[in-house]
């Protein structure tokens, strides 16, 4: 099975450069959820639960994603032969995280804000995880082929 980016033409597997995007932009959302709750409810956001919540699935999506593509990139040094995989492994990891954290960020500013503003920090929202959709579906089968072939986990877990 030919992995992503060679069938993208690519020579270099972990050219993560969108990914690394998308987790700047995870980074900036968070911030933004959680400044916009600090506006609209000061002293009180200790009693607003969803607003707490959608912040921390943020921040947590955020990390996961920025994790992944850490250990992409650092495979590119230490574990150059899956390199690929890991990159395939951090493109899933990014992207989808990405796509939950929009979701979560939307309803959060809804129930946070209205008018002008909902439609400045939903642009926003966009504009920081702007990224043209990764085939995802080819990375899942490249890391399950690996997967079936060696008939066990595809990272060595110490």
């Amino acid at each position: 099975m030919t992995p992503p980016s060679a069938a993208l033409g690519t020579s270099e597997p972990t050219n993560l450069a969108t990914e690394r995007a998308l987790v700047s932009g995870l980074k900036k959302l968070a911030l933004a959820v959680l400044g916009t709750a600090m506006q609209t409810y000061g002293e009180k956001m200790g009693d607003e639960q969803e607003a707490l919540s959608f912040t921390a699935d943020i921040i947590i999506e955020a990390y996961g994603a920025e994790s992944a593509l850490l250990r992409a990139l650092q495979a590119v040094k230490d574990d150059a032969q899956r390199a690929e995989l890991h990159a395939a492994a951090a493109r899933i990891a990014v992207h989808t995280a990405a796509s939950r954290a929009e979701a979560a960020a939307r309803e959060a500013f809804a129930a946070m804000t209205t008018g002008d503003n909902l439609r400045i920090l939903l642009a926003a929202t966009k504009r920081w995880l702007k990224a043209t959709p990764a085939n995802l579906v080819a990375d899942r089968r490249v890391l399950a082929g690996e997967t079936g072939q060696r008939k066990k986990y595809v990272f060595d877990v110490l």
